[in-house]
Parts: C-alpha cells; structure tokens; sequence
C-alpha cells in the first residue's frame, strides 16, 4: 500500500492542502485536523487531491464537512486533480458536480484569485 501523506502551505492568499496515498477511515481524523488548521488561517482553500489512490465515504464526509462550513462564511473549498478512478465516491454522491474541481492546483489558485478580485470589486 501507498504511504499516506499530508502536507499544506499557503500561497497566493489561499491554503493549500496536499494529500497522498488513501483516505480512508485510518487516515480521516489527519485529514479532518488539517483543513480545520487550513480553514483558521484562509478562507479559501485547495485540496490536492493529485495523489489520492483511494477515497472512502468517511473521508468524503469530512470533505464535505468542511467544504459547508467555508461555504457558509463566504469562502470556498476547491478540489485539484481528482481521478475519478481513484475517487469515484465524490461522483458517486454527486458531489463532484456540486465542488469546484479543477486539473491542478496551479488552475484552482488561478481560479481563487479570479473570483476573490470580482467579489472585492462589487
């Protein structure tokens, strides 16, 4: 099995968290502790989701979890590189159609800093 990985940094004004390896009800608490970290310094934030083989319904929960709490406070939870061979709950659920999911975090933090500008300017 694949060794599991978490890791963030911040750039461009949004939080960027990178996960490896499975998501699994091993490793969701992990997870779960570091996009609330992520969530306390941004309000916007990117899950890599580049290196993710496997993605469980526990982990999709915390996903979401997360993904509504920045969503209520006028921030937003981006998805980059999800293969939906490897992912397929979050399509699955529907969810897929529902988060913003984008090829790579380079185009996710493009994306942020498009929209954070428009909202600024209204």
């Amino acid at each position: 099995m694949e060794e599991f990985r978490l890791s963030s940094e911040s750039r461009d004004g949004v939080a960027i968290v990178k996960a490896q390896g499975y998501l699994d009800v091993t490793t969701r608490g992990e997870l779960d502790e570091l996009l609330t970290d992520a969530r306390r310094e941004q309000n916007w934030v990117i899950l890599d989701l580049t290196d993710v083989r496997f993605l469980d319904t526990s982990s999709v929960a915390v996903i979401v979890s997360h993904w509504k709490k920045l969503e209520a406070r006028g921030g937003k939870l981006m998805l980059a590189g999800a293969q939906q061979r490897y992912i397929r709950a979050l399509w699955i659920t529907g969810l897929a159609s529902r988060m913003s999911l984008y090829d790579d975090v380079e185009k996710a933090i493009a994306a942020a800093g498009s929209a954070r500008t428009a909202s600024s300017g209204d």
